[in-house]
């Protein structure tokens, strides 16, 4: 019965100091984590463009940046038509990280075939095309937020990629 009553004690003892560090935690507010969460994504943001001014600059790429962070160069201009909002549009691309690795290219899936802003395509290819005509060449620099994101694809690209595009506008549908 004693060793009951000693264990018991303890029992009560480590309860009551549990609950002593429950009190003893600090509440932050909805509005704490968000700043937080802000200031995160600022740094984030920061650190993702360096790398791409270091890539583009190192390799003397001479991209221009649109206000999103997309970085683009028309390599080779066509004569079709310009590409707007709801362009039904064929391209061939392929798809790399920054170190060259290979994810994806129609040379292995055929061209894509898509309408400007109303596909799944990834939102820096939508603005891309958007800025090219009929005929165009073009390679692009996608912030991670402009390619597959904070996700990645599960399959090829990682969470978080930077992303190198190719495309060539093959046609208007």
């Amino acid at each position: 019965m004693r060793n009951f009553l000693i264990l018991l004690s303890l029992l009560a003892l480590q309860a009551s100091g549990c609950h002593d560090e429950k009190r003893q935690q600090v509440h932050v507010s909805q509005a704490e984590i968000q700043e937080d969460l802000i200031a995160y994504n600022r740094k984030k943001v920061e650190r993702e463009n360096a790398t791409i001014e270091h890539y583009n600059d190192s390799l003397n790429l001479g991209m221009k940046k649109s206000p999103t962070g997309l970085r683009y160069l028309i390599d080779h201009t066509g004569k079709g038509d310009s590409i707007s909002f709801g362009s039904k549009i064929e391209v061939n691309y392929s798809i790399y990280l920054l170190d060259s690795t290979l994810c994806y290219s129609s040379d292995l899936t055929g061209t894509r075939m898509f309408s400007v802003e109303e596909s799944d395509e990834m939102p820096g290819m939508h603005e891309l095309v958007q800025r090219m005509r009929v005929g165009d060449k073009a390679r692009g620099i996608l912030p991670s937020r402009l390619g597959y994101g904070f996700t990645g694809d599960i399959e090829r690209i990682p969470q978080d990629a930077v992303l190198l595009i190719d495309v060539h506008v093959v046609r208007g549908l």
